[in-house]
């Protein structure tokens, strides 16, 4: 029996939706590159949205979806009296969040595709089973070196979600608190975290949680709106001192990017970015600043992963840190990064791996790599 016995061929659900579209008025709940281009994708098949929705906490002067103005949730259905579709677009989104809104709410559609994936001909099916039958070979690969059957569910499940962008294939499988899996992540005294793509710094307070005595945690996030929750975050707790925070995004080499700011926890590097940041690659942080080597190494940098573990290649292979990685971003991760770290030789050691999903959503899923000692 192969891996892709396991998958079904079913497509994604947000076609029978268009197909079957009531008439109903559409809203968009959410923001950012994957909101406007759904917003598009609507418009070429026919359907017009009406409001773009935000929660009000994240609401700024000026913020639009396309031509819409984007509204505050909360005051969009105090004011409304007629009943809406709502298409959802947020990674880790929960049910509760339009629970006191459902007697205004005929129906909830989640769409589950990627920005990167949106394509302009209008496609939803965007990843579909033959993309995947394509790969079977290396699908075969990466579920047969996973280290426990829960892993193996996780890709099993990961897959079919991506096809069909079913809620319910995640059933039993999301975990709350990524990061820092007791059940295969073992941690010890001066552990040295890096954490790129901090976001809020909730991460490095975690690692700090389950770090022994003389841990440190080197911070590497270029967004100055996150950077300025980090601070506050983080400057009351007991360890910033053991904390470096470093303003540059992680990359293969050092130099320059673009970069998409103003996105929260989805701001990265991209072609058609608003700001230029500067960068610098893991190996060379590393030859630059004596006596500070990595013992473990999350990435969640919005799509930049494969080229930030590009740019540490001869740190991960020298010294073996234990590795987090998102593979979610884009649809090539999960073969290219896995592909790369097993790859990476160290004649002491050799990666064991466990994938983990932390949302409802296909989003939210890491590959870990625990360094194993050779026999």
């Amino acid at each position: 029996m192969g891996f892709m016995d396991n998958i079904s061929a079913e497509g994604c659900g947000f076609d029978e939706y268009i197909e079957n579209y009531a008439g109903n008025t559409v809203v968009l709940y959410g923001r950012g590159q994957a909101t406007d281009n759904t917003y598009e994708l609507l418009k070429k098949r026919g359907i017009v949205v009406k409001h773009a929705l935000i929660n009000q906490r994240f609401l700024k002067k000026g913020m639009k979806v396309c031509d819409l103005n984007v509204e505050s949730i909360e005051e969009f259905f105090s004011l409304t009296e007629e009943k809406v579709d709502v298409v959802v677009m947020i990674p880790s989104y929960k049910p509760e969040w339009l629970a006191p809104y459902k007697e205004k709410i005929h129906e909830v559609v989640f769409y589950d595709v990627a920005p990167a994936l949106v394509t302009d001909k209008g496609n939803t099916s965007i990843r579909p089973f033959s993309f995947f039958a394509k790969k079977e070979e290396m699908l075969n690969e990466i579920y047969d070196c996973l280290s426990d059957e829960f892993s193996k569910k996780v890709l099993i499940s990961y897959i079919n979600q991506l096809i069909s962008g079913d809620f319910s294939s995640s059933d039993g499988l999301v975990r709350s608190v990524p990061y820092f899996e007791s059940d295969f992540i073992e941690f010890g005294n001066n552990e040295v975290f890096f954490d790129i793509g901090a976001f809020n710094g909730e991460d490095t307070e975690r690692f700090f949680d389950c770090a022994g005595m003389g841990s440190k945690s080197i911070i590497f996030e270029p967004d100055k709106d996150n950077i300025s929750l980090l601070n506050a975050r983080l400057e009351k707790n007991d360890y910033i001192d053991s904390i470096c925070i470093i303003d540059k995004a992680i990359y293969d080499k050092s130099g320059e990017l673009f970069f998409s700011s103003d996105e929260g926890s989805g701001s990265g590097v991209s072609e058609s970015g608003d700001i230029v940041i500067p960068c610098t690659s893991i190996d060379d942080y590393v030859q630059s600043n004596e006596g500070i080597i990595p013992t473990y190494i999350k990435m969640d940098i919005e799509g930049a992963e494969l080229n930030a573990l590009k740019g540490g290649y001869e740190t991960i292979c020298k010294y073996s840190p234990k590795l987090a990685i998102c593979v979610y971003h884009r649809p090539e991760d999960l073969f290219n990064i896995w592909a790369f770290i097993k790859s990476l030789r160290n004649v002491d050691y050799i990666y064991s791996f466990y994938m983990r999903r932390y949302s409802i959503s296909f989003r939210e899923t890491v590959l870990y790599a625990m360094p194993r000692k050779t026999m």
